[in-house]
């Protein structure tokens, strides 16, 4: 019996392992004919979606606040519908408060621009009443210098002249009737009235004198000195009218000024006040879909719900806007040089968007390359350098949501009629290249070189032809017949990027060469009144070529 079951194992090892390498024991389909084809160069990465548009919703009201009321995550809402109440009790007392406080101020500030106004009115009418007192005694003076004075010392002299003449006469006639006395016609008692007249006649004289001299030293400069006086007087209350009417209404301005700068700053607070209460009810500015805050940030303390407290300017909710979508891939450094922008000739790119039971393929174009590597990642793998790149979508399909996982393959070249073999018909050995072709007597190992590669071929620049036959190689079996061929082997050494190509593809990594996208898949088609159905690439229209970057 265990020579038996040595038997049968050494039979299965010769017929699963040394068999297949043997001459003539390869089957036909197990070898791929070489024809010209054409490669569709891409890169494929794992990404999500991202709203183009965003709309961040932030608490308004200062200090600490509760949630009364929030709408539960993932609603779509349109804009004015209500997304978060706060409590706003305490603003509300302090909201009446004020306005109780500011009815009462501007009552006051009626009353004193009331008050301003008749005190105006007054300082007006005591200004007009002086200076009125003033141009009378301006007349005053004028009217004594230029006619009263003048008239009564022209009456004085008149009357002194007209005394003197009175008195002339009674002389004439005095010494007549002496003349006549003598002569005997006359009585004495004539003589004693002639005598007596001239002595009226001249005391009126001296009175007449006398009265023009007290006129001109002494009346004349009392009545002058009077008006004057008056003048002055009138004058000083002028100008005490001017500054008592100023003081007063600078007071009564000031009363106005104080009580405008209470309701102002009253009228603020309120205003303040009323801002605040209406920020405890906030509505949505645009439609969009609900993702709250604490959902965004891995590090949030705590969630966004009802009872929990908020804080001014904390960001409460995001709306996304999912009409216009993009999504968010990372691309190794050793790959950036592939993807670059061009306004008239966009890179084009398919986003696989798995939904339900199916996956939904959507166009769209690489709009933006970040110039700066993003090191989130450098606490896990310092070495890891991936540059952030937007895929905008042509068009969104319904019910797409963000941070929705998706795979994109970015078109980078379309190659043309090129000599390519299957990935599994490729041994990599060190920095050789080996694929096996089909002769009379076996297979024989050829060394070739590589160009670009998909996921599921490799372009080979030199080493086959068109119509030769390679062999799809099985596990180990590259290094086998390399070894039957007398083929020393190098040292094995591989890029990184093989091994995980390798281990997404399910390829042993001894044969192939390292993928880096996918074979296209079917397109969805956009709706037809969509501007993207214009532009979208179809499974019969093939992504537009562009110039092959350097992808080492």
């Amino acid at each position: 019996m265990p020579l038996l079951a040595l038997g049968l194992a050494g039979g299965a090892y010769w017929w699963w392992v040394v068999r297949p390498a043997g001459h003539g024991s390869f089957s036909a389909n197990t070898f791929y004919t070489v024809a010209p084809m054409d490669l569709d160069v891409k890169i494929a990465k794992d990404g999500e979606l991202e709203a183009i548009n965003n709309t961040d919703i932030s608490c308004h009201v200062e200090g600490m606040n509760t949630i009364t009321y929030v709408v539960p995550e993932g609603t779509n809402v349109k804009n004015g519908d209500v997304l978060v109440t706060l409590d706003s009790s305490t603003i509300k007392h302090k909201l009446d408060d004020l306005k109780v406080a500011l009815d009462t101020n501007q009552a006051n500030l009626v009353t004193a621009e009331q008050l301003e106004q008749i005190q105006a009115s007054k300082n007006q009418s005591g200004l007009e009443a002086a200076q009125t007192t003033v141009e009378l005694a301006q007349l005053d003076v004028e009217a004594y210098e230029k006619g009263t004075f003048p008239q009564a010392k022209l009456d004085a002299q008149t009357e002194l002249k007209a005394a003197e003449e009175a008195l002339a006469n009674k002389q004439d006639d005095l010494n007549n009737t002496m003349a006549l006395f003598a002569k005997g016609f006359v009585t004495p008692s004539d003589v004693k009235k002639a005598e007596l007249d001239v002595t009226t006649s001249a005391n009126a004289r001296d009175k007449a004198r006398t009265a023009l001299q007290l006129l001109l030293t002494y009346q004349h400069k009392k009545d002058e000195t009077n008006f004057q006086s008056a003048l002055s007087q009138a004058m000083q209350r002028l100008d005490h009218t001017k500054g008592e009417n100023s003081a007063t209404l600078r007071q009564y301005h000031a009363m106005t000024a104080s009580a405008q700068q209470q309701v102002k700053l009253l009228q603020q607070q309120f205003d303040d006040a009323k801002v605040q209460f209406d920020s405890c009810t906030i509505k949505a500015p645009a439609s969009g879909f609900v993702i709250y805050s604490s959902s965004l940030d891995r590090n949030a303390q705590a969630p966004i719900a009802e009872g929990a407290q908020v804080r001014d300017k904390q960001l409460l909710i995001r709306l996304p806007d999912t009409t216009s979508m993009k999504a968010d891939v990372r691309i190794p450094e050793a790959q950036r040089g592939r993807i670059f922008i061009d306004e008239n000739a966009p890179m084009r790119a398919i986003v696989h968007i798995p939904q339900a039971n199916r996956t939904v393929d959507v166009t769209g174009w690489v709009s933006h390359i970040s110039p700066i590597a993003d090191m989130s990642q450098r606490w896990i793998n310092p070495d890891l350098k991936e540059y952030p790149v937007d895929i905008t979508l042509d068009w969104v399909p319904q019910g797409l949501k963000p941070s929705e996982s998706v795979k994109v393959e970015i078109f980078c070249e379309h190659l043309n009629s090129v000599t390519a073999v299957p990935l599994d018909s490729i041994y990599s050995a060190g920095s050789d290249n080996f694929v096996f072709a089909k002769t009379a007597s076996g297979v024989k190992p050829i060394r070739v070189a590589l160009g670009d590669t998909t996921e599921t071929f490799a372009q080979l620049i030199s080493g086959v032809a068109s119509g030769d036959d390679v062999l799809r190689l099985q596990m180990g079996q590259g290094s086998e017949l390399l070894e039957k061929a007398g083929i020393k082997l190098s040292p094995t050494t591989m890029p990184s990027f093989r091994f995980a190509a390798a281990h997404k593809s399910n390829v042993h990594p001894q044969s192939m060469t390292g993928a880096v996208a996918a074979a296209p898949a079917a397109v969805v088609k956009p709706p037809p009144n969509s501007k993207a159905a214009l532009s979208a690439p179809t499974p019969s229209q093939p992504i537009p070529a562009h110039t092959r970057a350097s992808a080492d």
